[in-house]
């Protein structure tokens, strides 16, 4: 789901796969892309995928992938892997 937050000036999309969405959750990853957004400067847009654990473990390790868009043309993709 796409959404404007009232602090960005960008579009912006979270996406929980494997697990429901948790609105604490969230709003770490909100003010995560603003802090981005300070620091970088103008971004067009802002994807972010949480992807939980597979099969039927509930611990484990929890991937984050993050694709920015920025002017000019640029994108940069981030991945990371990390335990809760």
């Amino acid at each position: 789901m796409s959404e404007r937050d009232d602090a960005l000036e960008m579009l912006f999309e979270i996406d929980s796969q494997g697990m429901k969405p948790v609105e604490r959750l969230r709003q770490s990853v909100v003010t995560r892309i603003e802090d981005l957004e300070q620091r970088c400067g103008r971004m067009t847009t802002c994807r972010v995928v949480l992807k939980a654990p597979r099969g039927n473990h509930r611990e484990g390790l929890y991937e984050v992938n993050v694709q920015l868009a920025l002017p000019h043309g640029w994108r940069s993709t981030l991945r990371r892997t990390s335990t809760v």
